[in-house]
């Protein structure tokens, strides 16, 4: 509504409040201002004016409750005022009908409203953001901590290959010490393994250069594609894996070549103490027999072979070189003989002298024996020899006559012989704990 219209329906509505004085020519503030507080109580009682301006001879009661309502606030109201005021209600004088909502309109009340929906906006971006972090945060702290898991599984990776590396490094210097011509025998079996251990050890350097070298893939990349990143790891460990096989295999074809060269070793000086002594023909042919298994286990290369072929023959050979008498054991507080009873047999009893090997230099020899009961050979200074029991029998009473063994002497071993001639009778076997 215009300021004109206002002030034009102000003016028509104006109280006179003194008869008495002059009326101006232009209605004043106050008048202007009362005319509108009546429209605006009137307004007040709408409920009650909608049902009394429905009959005009109702108005004059309506007028004379209005005044009384001014009156009680001690403010004269003409008759003439509140009648106005209520023929403008009645026309709709002094109501605001809002205009038109066209895009001009609402351009302007959005700017009138602009500080409102800044205030909206700033809250709303705020309330936004934070169920954004709330949202992705768990999942860029999951990320963050994936992807540091991911460089501490390289890093151990890397770690790994350079102990690889140094072990690598030790195994060289180890074949570079193999020297296949040094033991003519093994020469063949030792340059194949030798062969072997070389190209193996080649392709576990490059592998261990590999990872050695590896670094993480960058964290963006990472983030696209954990599973990529997983892959590539597993790849790797895999590669370490390998890479664990080939040191294994080097290990054992090292290990393999330089016991057959040590086993070589030992047939070169068990054959050694052979030399010069005067072997009876059937000594010698046990020998040559020996010998020549020995030497085709060794040119082989079969060292399982070798180890026991060769502990024979120089076990045999030893034997050979050796010269001494088995003697009863003499002394006091040391047993001369014993009886056993084997496991599972329910009568009798296997009757043992205990002896030990005695040079001609009076020392206490060491002999390799093999036990009946467990089937191991064992190097010993004392073990027992399974003799009937008459010649058990003899012993005993000779030692039970004057504490003293008379006839302590039960064989001789000669130079060159394998086995020791007994002077008693003897049922075999030998045991060395009891």
């Amino acid at each position: 509504m215009a300021m004109t219209d206002i002030r034009q329906n102000a003016a028509a509505l104006q109280p006179k409040v003194t008869p008495a004085a002059a009326q101006p020519p232009e209605p004043g503030l106050d008048e202007v201002m009362l005319a509108m507080d009546v429209v605006d109580t009137l307004r007040h009682e709408q409920d009650v004016i909608s049902r009394e301006l429905h009959s005009d001879a109702r108005d004059a009661a309506f007028v004379a409750r209005v005044r009384q309502i001014y009156a009680g606030q001690g403010i004269a109201v003409s008759d003439e005022i509140i009648r106005q005021g209520v023929e403008a209600l009645k026309q709709d004088r002094f109501t605001y009908v809002p205009p038109k909502r066209t895009f001009a309109v609402r351009l302007a009340e959005i700017y009138i409203d602009r500080w409102r929906w800044f205030r909206r906006s700033v809250f709303t971006s705020i309330g936004v953001g934070t169920l954004w972090v709330i949202a992705t945060l768990p999942g860029q702290i999951a990320d963050h901590f994936a992807y540091g898991k991911f460089e501490d599984q390289v890093s151990a990776l890397q770690d790994e290959a350079v102990r690889r590396q140094s072990e690598l490094t030790s195994q060289q210097r180890r074949l570079e010490q193999l020297d296949p011509e040094a033991q003519p025998i093994t020469e063949a079996a030792v340059t194949e393994r030798q062969t072997k251990a070389t190209q193996v050890l080649a392709e576990a350097t490059a592998t261990t250069q590999a990872l050695a070298a590896l670094s993480p893939m960058p964290a963006d990349q990472f983030a696209a594609d954990p599973d990529a990143a997983a892959r590539l790891l597993s790849t790797d460990k895999t590669r370490l894996d390998e890479l664990s096989g080939q040191l294994s295999e080097v290990r054992s074809q090292l290990g393999e070549a330089t016991e057959l060269q040590s086993i070589e070793q030992q047939f070169r000086v068990g054959r050694s103490q052979l030399v010069g002594l005067a072997l009876g023909e059937t000594v010698a042919a046990e020998m040559t027999r020996l010998d020549g298994v020995a030497e085709q286990a060794l040119r082989l290369g079969d060292s399982e072979r070798a180890r026991t072929a060769v502990g024979k023959f120089t076990q045999a050979a030893a034997q050979v070189d050796l010269a001494y008498e088995l003697r009863i054991v003499n002394r006091p507080g040391v047993q001369s003989g014993v009886r056993r009873k084997a496991a599972g047999q329910d009568e009798g009893r296997s009757h043992y002298v205990i002896v030990e090997a005695v040079d001609a230099d009076g020392q206490i020899l060491k002999l390799p024996v093999t036990s009946e009961e467990t089937q191991q050979v064992e190097t010993v200074s004392r073990f027992a020899i399974r003799v009937p029991q008459s010649v058990y029998d003899q012993v005993r009473a000779d030692k039970q006559d004057n504490g003293l063994i008379d006839a302590a002497v039960v064989g001789t071993k000669i130079r060159g012989e394998l086995e020791p001639r007994y002077t008693v009778e003897i049922a075999g076997g030998t045991i060395t704990d009891w």
